[in-house]
């Protein structure tokens, strides 16, 4: 099985990387110096198995993208994977300091680390 992490956003301004999320993906030994995201594009629908979103705005708009109701069951809140069923949205850390980058990224790994295992099955 063949998987491929993307970052992508909706609007062009989720883009940008903040230095700080460089920092922490960089003290938990990931080198995110050259990722660089794109524009959800519709595609996508085509290209990806699972589309995992940050929060219900991400999801609410890539709904809408939707050209049916198998491209919709593709699109999964990201923490549903680490909390089943509760439709968590990881926060937005740009306003919280290097903890608020911190616990995004625990949040996430715990999230990656749960799909990681679900491909390798």
């Amino acid at each position: 099985m063949k998987w491929i992490p993307q970052e992508q956003a909706i609007i062009t301004l989720e883009v940008y990387r903040d230095k700080r999320s460089i920092e922490v993906a960089s003290k938990n030994g990931i080198d995110i110096t050259g990722q660089r995201g794109r524009q959800f594009q519709i595609e996508d629908f085509d290209t990806f198995d699972r589309i995992y979103v940050m929060d219900q705005s991400n999801f609410k708009d890539i709904v809408k993208q939707a050209r049916n109701d198998a491209d919709i069951a593709k699109v999964q809140l990201i923490l549903n994977e680490s909390h089943p069923n509760k439709n968590l949205e990881v926060p937005d850390p740009y306003h919280g300091g290097y903890s608020g980058f911190d616990n995004v990224y625990n949040m996430l790994d715990e999230a990656c680390t749960i799909i990681a295992k679900k491909l390798k099955q």
